[in-house]
């Protein structure tokens, strides 16, 4: 199994794991925002795997899935209507 592979102590090992698969942020227990980003960038869905959400993280995912949306935790107006002008 991939995740077995992975060295979970090193974030360059996590930055590499999320952009070949963005769903792997699942397994990632110390997520930077560096690593979220990442994850959204590939994949906005990735979003339901953020623990901790900020507005650029969520505007990412937003623009790269617009249905990454109703994975936001806590909806601003800020991240909701600049991700409506996307």
């Amino acid at each position: 199994m991939l995740s077995e592979k992975i060295d979970w102590n090193d974030e360059k090992e996590y930055l590499t794991t999320v952009r070949r698969n963005s769903n792997m942020l699942q397994f990632v227990k110390n997520q930077t925002d560096e690593i979220c980003l990442e994850a959204v960038k590939q994949y906005g869905w990735a979003l339901q795997f953020v623990k901790k959400q900020t507005d650029e993280i969520c505007l990412e995912a937003v623009k790269q899935n617009g249905n990454a949306l109703q994975f936001v935790k806590n909806p601003t107006k800020k991240n909701v209507f600049d991700s409506s002008r996307k």
